[in-house]
């Protein structure tokens, strides 16, 4: 049986490391995919999705409960497309 979003915040709060890799496993692929609507290419997605996961949990948006956070990190991200 599959974990909840909220189990795996409340593991990731407790500490416990591989609760993260779960959110990280369960959500990258999303968050990639604004991402690259957003920057229009690959690498800049990539980065973007690291930086979105990254803020998450350095800002403590997680506590607010599920992947909401999501979204409104990559949003906020300074995220361009590239010029080249």
């Amino acid at each position: 049986m599959e974990e909840s979003d909220d189990s795996i915040r409340r593991a990731i709060l407790s500490g416990e490391k591989d609760a993260y890799k779960v959110l990280v496993a369960r959500y990258s692929q999303v968050v990639f995919r604004v991402a690259y609507r957003i920057t229009g290419n690959e690498p800049d997605a990539e980065e973007a999705v690291q930086e979105a996961f990254l803020r998450g949990t350095k800002s403590s948006l997680i506590l607010k409960g599920g992947p909401v956070w999501l979204p409104g990190s990559i949003a906020s991200a300074p995220i361009a497309p590239s010029t080249s």
